[in-house]
């Protein structure tokens, strides 16, 4: 079993995440990113080229920019594909717990969870941590 991540956005945000995750990891040899409504890419026949290339025991955890966008709505008929979890408002956390984990076992639903309350606390209004850091001085 090899685990996948996708990110997939509209417009270049997807390739901007992968580029910051290049900053911080040696390989994304397992990590690919798609961009739909740009200029001479074709999402749709992007997105089914990959699937044809992971084999059905693969896992592939899939982010989007926007539940309920296009983007997000093209990828649903995955949840239908055995292993395959798709989070959608993901932020640069996100990616980087998952991407750390382990892949000698799949996550779980519970797990997929997991990661995403962690990443929503990383979530915050700086102004307010300021001040308790004192950062006028």
């Amino acid at each position: 079993m090899n685990r996948y991540i996708v990110i997939a956005s509209h417009g270049p945000f997807a390739k901007g995440a992968y580029e910051s995750l290049k900053m911080f990891f040696s390989s994304l040899n397992n990590c690919k990113y798609f961009t739909a409504y740009v200029e001479d890419y074709n999402f749709e026949n992007e997105v089914d080229t990959f699937l044809e290339s992971i084999t059905s025991d693969d896992e592939l955890i899939v982010f989007t920019d926007l539940l309920g966008g296009s983007v997000n709505t093209q990828l649903l008929p995955l949840t239908n594909r055995d292993h395959t979890h798709i989070i959608s408002g993901f932020n640069f956390p996100l990616l980087v717990s998952t991407l750390v984990l382990s892949s000698e076992e799949y996550l779980s639903p519970v797990d997929i969870q997991l990661l995403i309350d962690e990443a929503k606390s990383g979530i915050c209004y700086v102004n307010i941590l300021a001040d308790d850091f004192n950062c006028d001085e």
